[in-house]
């Protein structure tokens, strides 16, 4: 049979029978190569697979907006505004704002005022270093001298600014210099009038309402004396 079909081994024709009383018709059929084809009716269409992924990263935001607002240790506005803000890079800002809870004017309104008061945030924490350093004894002038000398260029004005908002204000208070010098002194002269001072009087005698005494103050009477018969 090998021959008269042109087969390349004998033994191919002894592999069907075995394979033909094992299996049946169904064993002599050629089988596909490489992966089972999936069941496509089970998959999920794009919009579900879009409608996860959003879901997913929601999620991610949620959880990491959630974390940030709690390593600032804060649940008020300000501290909402910063953790929206650090995680702006990363995700969507319109889903930020929408677990944060925060209307979008309300957020810019409130990073500006952030930005403008961190503005001074190093050269706030050079003077706090320096004032430290000194252990309350520096003034804002010595604090002035201190960060000139390192470069900075900064204003006395700026300077007591910070220290007030701060907080800080020097423990040792400034002593003042003795100064023997009592102020000028002019010409005095006299006049035989004593300036003219009127010292004179001009009545008889005076109302007295009390006089001094070794037993206290002794004051007049003040019953009417009876008229005279």
């Amino acid at each position: 049979m090998a021959e008269e079909y042109d087969l390349p081994s004998p033994t191919t024709v002894a592999n069907w029978t075995v394979i033909y009383r094992r299996d049946g018709e169904d064993g002599l059929r050629p089988k596909r190569r490489g992966r089972p084809p999936t069941d496509r009716g089970d998959s999920p269409s794009k919009s579900e697979l879009e409608t996860l992924r959003a879901e997913n990263e929601r999620l991610r935001a949620e959880v990491a907006y959630l974390g940030k607002l709690r390593a600032l240790r804060s649940q008020e506005r300000r501290a909402k505004v910063r953790a929206v803000d650090d995680l702006k890079a990363h995700y969507p800002l319109p889903l930020l704002l929408q677990i944060a809870d925060l209307p979008r004017s309300t957020f810019y309104d409130h990073r500006n005022r952030l930005r403008h008061e961190d503005r001074h945030a190093e050269l706030k924490e050079a003077i706090r270093e320096t004032f430290e350093d000194a252990k309350g004894a520096y003034g804002h002038r010595r604090i002035l001298a201190v960060l000139r000398r390192q470069g900075r260029r900064v204003s006395k004005k700026t300077v007591l600014t910070l220290m007030r908002t701060l907080g800080l204000q020097c423990l040792v208070r400034r002593r003042k210099r003795y100064n023997s010098f009592r102020g000028e002194v002019g010409e005095v002269r006299f006049t035989p009038d004593g300036g003219h001072r009127d010292s004179g009087t001009h009545r008889s005698a005076g109302r007295m309402s009390s006089c001094p005494a070794s037993a206290g103050r002794l004051r007049p009477s003040t019953r009417s004396r009876p008229p005279a018969g």
